[in-house]
């Protein structure tokens, strides 16, 4: 693949990790003071309760488990927001070799650029994290991922590559 091709991207996926870092730990430090969430045992309602013994607190969470991911649209038209993100993985990334999947290693981070058939959209996976996968940065915690996600996209939107949204879900 052609380095310069790859290295505007990679640059812009890079400076996109590095603010989504930022953002993380920025939303933690706002929102992750004090627990918000119990964890009962014996919970009303639970399928396992039992109405005879009582209901315990037995520990507290910040935030529920969950992941962020970025997708980037190409909603199959003419002038779809993330064509040129996607155009731009392809020059300048590698090609899986059985799989639609192309690749962008930098000095701090791999980049993949995933096709999702079922969505009719390419998903970038884990990209706002720091190469060894997401478990190497964060702990789970769904709104502090969701932050990371979002400004990973405005990031990347910043070096001229649009149609990057994000979503949560629970783990």
């Amino acid at each position: 693949m052609r380095p310069s091709a790859r290295r505007p991207l990679a640059y812009a996926l890079d400076a996109a990790s590095k603010g989504a870092e930022l953002a993380y730990d920025a939303y933690a430090a706002k929102h992750y003071r004090a627990p918000v969430y119990a964890v009962l045992e014996n919970a009303a309602g639970d399928w396992a309760s039992d109405p005879n013994k009582p209901e315990r607190v037995v520990d507290t969470m910040f935030d529920v488990c969950g992941f962020a991911s970025v997708h980037v649209d190409n909603s199959r038209r003419n002038g779809a927001p993330g064509a040129k993100l996607i155009a731009a993985f392809k020059a300048g990334g590698e090609p899986h070799r059985y799989n639609p999947e192309w690749t962008i290693t930098t000095p701090t981070a791999t980049y993949r650029l995933r096709r999702s058939s079922y969505t009719g959209r390419a998903a970038v996976g884990s990209p706002w994290t720091i190469s060894g996968g997401f478990e190497s940065y964060g702990n789970g915690a769904m709104g502090a991922a969701g932050a990371s996600a979002k400004e990973f996209c405005s990031v990347l939107a910043s070096h001229g590559y649009f149609g990057c949204s994000a979503s949560t879900r629970i783990d």
